[in-house]
């Protein structure tokens, strides 16, 4: 790090952590399924640019996200099915909800 990102960010680098894409190139994309909005989401942003990173899609099972997310800190991991598109400003069937403890 050079001295001005230590001054900016004194406690180390930054990252953005991007999990989806509403938007591009003036297309509303949010009656697209998941899986085909991510792929537009890697277009826009290629893995690891600098300090914005796409949050990559896995297949798994509630178990496995369970035991991965074992921690005093973690009461709930959320996550939305693969077909599933974005409903502003409700809650919708495609999150998927699973206490760890």
């Amino acid at each position: 790090q050079n001295a001005l990102q230590q001054k900016l960010n004194p406690i180390g680098p930054c990252y953005l952590l991007v999990n989806d894409v509403l938007y591009a190139n003036g297309q509303n994309l949010q009656t697209t399924p998941l899986l085909e909005r991510k792929k537009i989401l890697d277009k826009i942003i290629p893995e690891r640019r600098g300090s914005i990173i796409p949050l990559p899609y896995a297949e798994t099972d509630h178990k496995s996200i369970r035991r991965s997310a074992k921690s005093p800190h973690i009461k709930q991991v959320s996550y939305r099915k693969k077909d599933g598109t974005y409903k502003q400003g409700s809650r919708s069937r495609d999150w998927i909800r699973v206490p760890v403890r």
